[in-house]
């Protein structure tokens, strides 16, 4: 850009004086021609010059006037829930964002350019609206839909904002659209919004999925499914890992973690040998009353199975053949009961030469442990489970499969991905953080191994369907399992949205900011609305490239000649330079409106967008 084509957007619109006196000019000629006794030839001449100067000036001051009217931005926008359907149709293999216009090098040097003039004298700020509107201003009059194409949101979607700036909304759009095609969603609410829930209900009755809604919230047991998240698994590993995240806060090598996980991995392996389903409350009473009863019926399954059905005869044999006072156990009772029977398993079953198991020797050599040691290696673990399964929780998350009473239906994550359900999860952080957290946990740990499974088990070559997990406030059910699914689900079809207020909650929740950069790391879109924290703000900002901007620079000096007065001499200079300035200064990101954001997506394109808000009422006018 040469200096000559600079301009300067905002100063008065000069072209209108211009174009005034161009007019004043015509008319002028216009009435000498009638009136003047000279050659009407050259009054007619420069009246059409005049004219067409007057028409150039009027374009060109109209031109600087509509931008600058712009700058007031736009009201909010209402659209009903069918018209974003329109919307899926015409665009089926993108996701609508919003309204907006691409933001490039021409809008920062606008902004750079604007701030110069200070916006809130050119602009000044109406106190009954938060943010600055002539953000949106600079490109209104270029606005359309912006969409993302939908494989690129299995590159994970990161939105950003802080309380009242609009992610309600932003999530109402996107789960809308999921629903409208009929995808599975999964929806985690720490905080229980009302409006996310009657947007969810709303679009579920909009779209004829109304029988596919689930809700779950732990202060409305009457009306919440039961949501079994011990459901799907593999391995009986699986199951521990999954209430061991519950305690685990990064240190892989904790002694009271490690433990804890090895004693559930026992209890579950001996409840999948009885053909038992291992659920949060059967785990939380083992480990409560102790396990000698499951470790007495474990090896009398295996002895049964390896020596027949006259095992017992000889059991009988076994136990008068020692003596009551030198036998283990020395008194009698329940104790000595159980370690006759391991007695005679190592001696007959595994010292004549049967197979062992391997389930059978861990329950052993856990009998075998000091009581009191055990109690406190899992002191942990037990006050999570034993929260986990108070009150209406134990029947909501360890359903009675068997209960012809309660009547509420039953559901999980392999369920929810097969049968194309939306569920909707409230957390109720508010009332108690620690068991929305650990349900949050557990959530996403058997939401990883579903994906898991999907990866295992399918076919060579076959594209899987997709599915949709949405996290609002993510911080506060952030864990290792969330970092498993944003970095390794997509093959296995998962699309995932997550929300928080800051990058910052992020760190304090993963327990340091590099575990915190690690998860925010595999979010390849970023969404942020008005984010008040510099780090935040900052992050945002280096996502996106640098540009370059230019300015003009004035000066004017004057010099007199101490010896001669009479000697002057003045200088007036102008001079343009370049800078390196972020495409989106982070301060902006603070003076958002909202409802409004910018978009980094598709890997670098840089959108400004505002949302509109989605209504039930079909007779509201789209924008």
């Amino acid at each position: 850009m040469s200096l000559m084509n600079f301009e300067d957007p905002f100063r008065p619109a000069y072209e209108s004086y211009a174009a005034g006196a161009w007019g004043a000019s015509a008319i002028a000629m216009g009435l000498c021609e009638v009136m003047s006794p000279l050659p009407s030839g050259i009054f007619a001449g420069i009246a059409v010059l005049s004219v067409g100067m007057f028409i150039r000036r009027t374009l060109q001051a109209a031109r600087i006037e509509k931008r600058q009217e712009h700058m007031d931005g736009v009201p909010l926008t209402f659209m009903p829930r069918k018209a974003l359907a329109n919307i899926i149709e015409r665009h089926p293999d993108k996701i609508f964002l919003g309204y907006g216009f691409p933001w490039s090098r021409e809008e920062a040097q606008v902004v750079h350019t604007l701030k110069r003039h200070d916006p809130e004298r050119l602009y000044p700020r109406d106190t009954d609206i938060k943010g600055q509107r002539w953000i949106h201003g600079l490109g209104v009059d270029r606005e359309r839909e912006v969409l993302l194409p939908f494989d690129h949101a299995g590159g994970m979607t990161f939105i950003l904002g802080t309380t009242g700036s609009g992610k309600t909304r932003m999530l109402d759009t996107v789960i809308t659209q999921m629903i409208a095609r009929g995808l599975p969603v999964i929806v985690l609410d720490p905080k229980s919004d009302a409006g996310l829930q009657h947007a969810i209900e709303a679009a579920c009755r909009t779209f004829g999925r109304a029988d596919q809604y689930c809700y779950f919230h732990p202060a409305h047991p009457e009306r919440s499914v039961r949501l079994d998240l011990l459901k799907n698994f593999v391995r009986a590993s699986e199951v521990a890992t999954r209430l061991a995240t519950l305690v685990q806060r990064g240190a892989t090598s904790d002694p009271f973690v490690n433990f804890g996980q090895m004693a559930m991995m026992q209890l579950a392996a001996a409840l999948l040998m009885l053909d038992e389903k291992p659920s949060i409350d059967s785990m939380r009473s083992l480990l409560e009353t102790g396990f000698d009863g499951l470790t007495r019926r474990c090896i009398e399954t295996h002895i049964g199975r390896v020596m027949g059905d006259t095992w017992r005869n000889e059991l009988q044999v076994f136990r008068n053949e020692l003596a009551p006072a030198k036998g283990p156990g020395g008194g009698g009772g329940g104790d000595r009961d159980l370690k006759v029977l391991i007695q005679f398993y190592k001696d007959r079953v595994k010292g004549q030469g049967y197979p062992t198991d391997n389930v059978v020797e861990g329950l052993i050599s856990a009998s075998q442990h000091d009581r009191e040691h055990a109690q406190k290696m899992l002191v942990s673990l037990m006050p999570v489970l034993a929260q986990l399964t108070a009150g209406p929780l134990k029947g909501l998350l360890s359903p009675d499969y068997d209960d012809p009473k309660d009547t509420r239906r039953i559901t999980n994550l392999e369920r929810v991905i097969q049968q194309n359900q939306v569920l909707y999860v409230a957390l109720d952080s508010l009332s108690d953080p620690i068991v929305a957290s650990c349900i949050g946990a557990l959530l996403l740990t058997d939401a990883a191994s579903m994906a898991a499974a999907r990866y295992n088990f399918a076919k060579p070559g076959e594209k899987l369907s997709p599915w949709v997990l949405i996290g609002d406030e993510a911080s506060e059910y952030a864990c290792v399992a969330l970092n498993q699914l944003l970095n390794k689900s997509r093959g296995s079809g998962g699309n995932i949205y997550l929300c928080t207020q800051s990058v910052v909650d992020m760190a304090v929740k993963m327990g340091s900011t590099d575990a915190g950069m690690q998860s925010l790391g595999n979010l390849n879109n970023v969404v942020s609305l008005r984010v008040t924290d510099t780090q935040s703000q900052e992050y945002v900002a280096a996502k996106m490239l640098d540009t370059v901007v230019r300015s003009v620079t004035a000066g004017q000096s004057t010099r007199i000649d101490s010896d001669n007065p009479l000697l002057y001499a003045s200088t007036i200079s102008e001079s343009m330079k370049e800078e390196t300035v972020p495409l989106v200064a982070p301060t902006m990101l603070n003076c958002l409106p909202d409802l409004e954001f910018f978009a980094n997506i598709s890997a670098g394109r840089v959108e400004k967008c505002r949302i509109p808000i989605l209504v039930d009422d079909e007779n509201v006018a789209v924008a």
